[in-house]
């Protein structure tokens, strides 16, 4: 499964980077079987790959898929739900590095791995810093 969906988005890009119009709702399809086809294993194993992409390869169109692909997890319970995979898309922040023991309301990506922090890096995704997740996520809120 992993390699066909590697296809896809070898497909997908050429479609999109020759005029081929027949890929119309195409990245949403793909997010879609991602998400729902491939373990966790194997989404990690993909997170590994798009993590090697080198920033300066990556054009805008490749970018805007990754950032549509369920290639994070949350943090677990944040969002007061169980970790799960979601796109950078849907999360835009990341949790910091170091862990809290404070419940969070909003869904925050899970980077403590090198492979998610790589990827979230070239996502252009914010890593906050402790003292911003109680500022911004949870002052905000009306959490604290």
């Amino acid at each position: 499964m992993l390699y066909f969906l590697f296809w896809k988005l070898c497909v997908w890009g050429a479609q999109r980077q020759y005029g081929d119009g027949g890929c119309g709702g195409g990245r949403e399809r793909l997010a879609d079987l991602l998400l729902r086809q491939t373990s966790a294993a194997e989404k990690r194993r993909l997170r590994e790959l798009f993590a090697k992409i080198s920033p300066h390869d990556l054009l805008d169109d490749y970018h805007h898929l990754l950032a549509h692909l369920p290639l994070f997890e949350t943090l677990d319970a944040s969002g007061n739900s169980p970790s799960h995979f979601v796109s950078a898309a849907d999360v835009s922040l990341s949790a910091p590095a170091e862990r809290m023991s404070i419940p969070v309301s909003q869904r925050l990506l899970d980077v403590s791995s090198a492979d998610a922090q790589t990827l979230a890096h070239l996502l252009s995704i914010r890593r906050l810093e402790p003292a911003q997740l109680l500022t911004e996520v949870m002052m905000s809120r009306g959490t604290v």
